[in-house]
């Protein structure tokens, strides 16, 4: 079940890059708040704690987080040997397709001037 998680989470980390890396080239700040939003993302995605034992309002929150999603879903298939659920799995696809969308749009949107920019 591993190989067939693998390619949605590479999907889904491309078409954040996607977008990204055209918005970082356009516009230089672009790095400054991915630093940030990285940084943040360390401590509220749940890769050393487990999900299950976070407060009620917290889970609430972070439930929708497609990066706290992806790492329930690992530790599901790696250490509980689980099945993902097929509707975790339907949301993942749908928050990729959308970002891959955006991305895409922010690509063509940008397409011409990114030559002149790098």
């Amino acid at each position: 079940q591993m190989l067939g998680f693998l390619p949605l989470v590479f999907s889904f980390c491309f078409s954040i890059s996607l977008g990204l890396s055209v918005l970082g080239a356009i516009f230089r700040d672009v790095q400054y708040l991915v630093q940030s939003v990285t940084f943040a993302l360390f401590f509220t995605v749940p890769v050393m704690y487990d999900f299950e034992n976070l407060p009620d309002q917290l889970k609430a929150v972070l439930k929708y987080s497609p990066f706290t999603l992806i790492m329930k879903m690992n530790a599901e298939i790696l250490y509980k040997h689980n099945f993902v659920r097929v509707s975790e799995a339907l949301y993942l696809v749908c928050v990729t397709v959308g970002v891959f969308l955006v991305s895409l749009g922010i690509l063509t949107k940008y397409r011409a001037r990114i030559a002149e920019r790098i």
